[in-house]
């Protein structure tokens, strides 16, 4: 079976088990520095995993309200092998956030907007915890990268019934951007 290219080649090592060492192998999640440029200018970089690199990007932009639609984008190129995405905005006016605010995590992460895309949501949905722990193992099913490594983040979008959309990174927040950036490209 090959890996998929989010993963690393495997890597041998040593785990004790039963009281004496094994020599066995781990897959390892690939990480990479990925910067995002607007209109020719350096937004970002964001240490993320190589998978669903779009989603990503459309997910940042909007959670930091560079952009509300899809259509505010002219064009956008991602290329994972320079480690890049070139997206520009219909609007010619667009001036670098000055500031950033650094955000807890492992690597410390940045944030160019004040409330950080967070808006209050208004619902009457009541999910039994039951319902919620079937959705979770759903959840952990689908996961392909969690269960190749055990290293890596994973988040879902569900309705009543399944889940929707996934997304995982080796960045919790970037699972979240992935997912909110693949709604908007749906």
């Amino acid at each position: 079976m090959s890996l998929p290219q989010e993963i690393a080649p495997d890597i041998p090592c040593r785990k004790y088990i039963d009281g004496k060492w094994e020599q066995t192998t781990l897959s390892v999640p690939k990480e990479m520095a990925f910067t995002i440029y607007i209109n020719n200018q350096e937004l970002v970089t964001i240490l993320c995993t190589p998978f669903k690199l779009n989603c990503l990007v459309f997910g940042y932009l909007l959670a930091e309200g560079i952009i509300r639609e899809t259509n505010d984008v002219d064009s956008m190129r991602v290329c994972e092998e320079d480690a890049l995405a070139d997206v520009k905005l219909k609007r010619s006016d667009f001036v670098l956030p000055q500031r950033r605010i650094l955000t807890s995590g492992c690597g410390g992460g940045t944030s160019l907007s004040v409330d950080m895309g967070a808006a209050k949501i208004k619902t009457h949905i009541h999910v039994a915890p039951k319902h919620l722990l079937h959705l979770m193992r759903r959840m952990l099913e689908r996961a392909k990268l969690y269960n190749l490594t055990g290293g890596i983040h994973t988040s879902a979008l569900c309705d009543n019934k399944e889940v929707i959309v996934l997304g995982e990174d080796i960045g919790r927040h970037n699972t979240l951007d992935k997912i909110v950036g693949e709604c908007f490209l749906r």
